[in-house]
């Protein structure tokens, strides 16, 4: 202990000539089975080679905690199933002494479930998890979901083998399903509570996005069931017209992620919100007595509109400005089958222009505070 002393005292000095001979000493004292020294020279990876054998010594010892904590994160770091019990003896010894070991006997933990399922076999004519989307095939099995019975054991197959999610994502599962396994009552899981990288929300996004797709598309039938037939084929002509909008105004709304990995995922959100505000929208104007507004108050909101478009143009720089034209030369088309829309849907109570207009007059506004990101007031607070 003196020999590591002395080095320490040496270490002290600043000049690089104090450096050499404090690790000259260091190891000298290493050399006499000093277990602080071996300790120091794995901390300072002046033995590449042998490290783990310098960091196993000092662990040995059972004098260093920080050691002994070092020791069981390595033997977990080489994810061998034959080491995961001596990580753990090491991670508990370093616990005795008060040190923080939480997350290294976390990861054994999911380790060891992962040895735990490693031999056993497929059922018979099942698909691998390569074959499948891994963690799609994880819900199943520990749900009980999709014509497979409840087996928390392939569920962590699945989990341990699959390479569709980031390592965080596959912690995270691993642990809910060990907590399943423990408490019967929690809720089911799934993929996307732990999603974390750009990829994988994109796709959960996507699924979500399914979901509100079927049920807006189930609305917008309701809705338009009992239309005359000029409705609905001007209701089937808007559709298409309608997605180009929303796809363009996505990714002009996102243009701040470009390049990003979340950019993907958002473009997704925002145009599932869109059409989700569409069909809000169809049921207002299902809903709606036909109401003149005057060519005046259109003009006064298109002057408005213009003007939001041109501040946002001016602040973007080239690509941002072309994702913006795009987006507004969709709006145009879009805004002008939705008057068509109103025309054949009021035909009768109100005459084709002034349908027209007061189209016209209720997309502008509702552009308007998409644009300036604000909730829309109603048209009575406003006059």
């Amino acid at each position: 202990m003196q020999t590591l002393q002395i080095a320490a005292t040496t270490r002290i000095g600043r000049s690089r000539n104090s450096c050499f001979s404090a690790k000259y000493w260091i190891e000298k004292a290493a050399a006499k089975g000093n277990p602080d020294a071996h300790y120091v020279i794995y901390q300072y990876e002046w033995d590449k080679k042998n490290a783990l054998s310098h960091l196993k010594i000092a662990a040995e010892s059972k004098e260093i905690p920080a050691a002994e904590y070092d020791f069981a994160r390595k033997l977990d770091d080489e994810n061998n199933c034959t080491k995961i019990k001596a990580a753990r003896y090491w991670a508990l010894l370093a616990q005795k002494a008060k040190l923080n070991v939480l997350d290294v006997l976390n990861s054994i933990k999911r380790h060891g479930a992962c040895c735990h399922v490693k031999g056993i076999p497929w059922p018979t004519g099942e698909k691998t998890s390569k074959q499948e989307f891994a963690p799609q095939v994880a819900e199943d099995y520990a749900n009980g979901e999709n014509g497979k019975s409840q087996n928390f054991d392939l569920a962590l197959k699945v989990i341990c083998n699959g390479d569709d999610m980031s390592p965080f994502e596959r912690d995270q599962m691993i642990n809910y399903v060990l907590k399943m396994r423990a408490e019967p009552n929690l809720p089911p899981l799934r993929y996307c509570d732990f999603a974390s990288s750009g990829e994988t929300m994109a796709y959960c996004q996507t699924q979500d996005a399914s979901k509100s797709q079927r049920a807006n598309e189930n609305s917008i039938a309701t809705i338009s069931m009992n239309w005359p037939l000029p409705a609905r084929k001007a209701l089937n002509r808007l559709m298409p017209v309608a997605n180009d909008y929303f796809k363009a105004e996505s990714y002009f709304e996102n243009d701040t992620y470009r390049g990003g990995s979340e950019q993907a995922s958002q473009i997704i959100g925002d145009e599932d919100d869109l059409k989700t505000e569409f069909t809000k929208q169809l049921k207002k104007l299902a809903n709606q007595s036909p109401k003149v507004v005057s060519n005046d108050r259109l003009k006064i909101v298109e002057r408005q509109l213009n003007a939001i478009v041109k501040e946002k143009f001016s602040m973007g720089d080239t690509a941002s400005q072309k994702l913006l034209t795009n987006a507004q030369n969709e709006w145009i088309a879009y805004r002008n089958m939705w008057a068509n829309l109103y025309v054949a849907l009021w035909t009768g109570k109100l005459d084709a222009t002034s349908a027209k207009t007061r189209a016209d007059y209720d997309l502008t506004r509702l552009r308007i505070y998409q644009l300036k990101d604000v909730d829309v007031v109603s048209e009575d607070k406003t006059n």
